[in-house]
């Protein structure tokens, strides 16, 4: 967090919590609002799976010693896509990780070797602001998470993308074998 910037909270009055308020979103100097909500890009992801032509689709399935966000199924095709929230941007262009990650990478290992044994495995940013067309790895942040997703979008996946605005902040970048 930057000191200056505005940011946008709630109040859920949820029994047992350890905060009164939830961070929602926060504005760069810029005028940058980006969506800091962690439940978004799994509910925007969920959303636009629900307009695809799946047969089935199933939240949080285990797949080797992880949960991976999403498992879909086509017909005989099986799909797995793992989904990041992005919500550090540089010049215009997306960064993830915005801190180290040992799950991500524990992730990106679980979808190559999904790959390996027949699914088309998938990695999903979900941009959580206007403005952003691109995500990089962050070299700089986590290196052992950056050389595996290097990996990932090297040697099996193409890009696709599909704008899904939610109050301006939040757009679906989809990397797709």
């Amino acid at each position: 967090m930057i000191p200056g910037c505005t940011v946008y909270l709630t109040a859920p009055n949820s029994i047992g919590r350890k905060t009164k308020f939830d961070l929602v979103a926060v504005e760069k100097s810029n005028g940058l609002l980006i969506n800091i909500d962690s439940q978004a890009p799994n509910k925007v992801m969920r959303e636009w799976l629900d307009t695809q032509n799946f047969d089935k689709v199933i939240p949080e399935y285990t797949y080797g010693r992880s949960r991976i966000d999403f498992y879909m199924e086509i017909g005989a095709e099986r799909f797995l896509a793992e989904v990041k929230g992005c919500t550090l941007e540089l010049n215009g262009v997306g960064y993830f990780p915005d801190a180290p990650t040992e799950r991500g990478v524990k992730h990106i290992q679980e979808l190559i070797k999904a790959q390996r044994e027949g699914f088309n495995s998938s990695l999903v940013f979900v941009v959580q602001m206007d403005g952003v067309n691109v995500v990089k790895p962050n070299i700089d942040t986590h290196p052992a998470f950056a050389s595996y997703s290097y990996f990932v979008i090297g040697t099996s996946i193409k890009v696709a993308s599909k704008d899904f605005c939610e109050k301006s902040v939040v757009i679906l970048r989809i990397f797709v074998k």
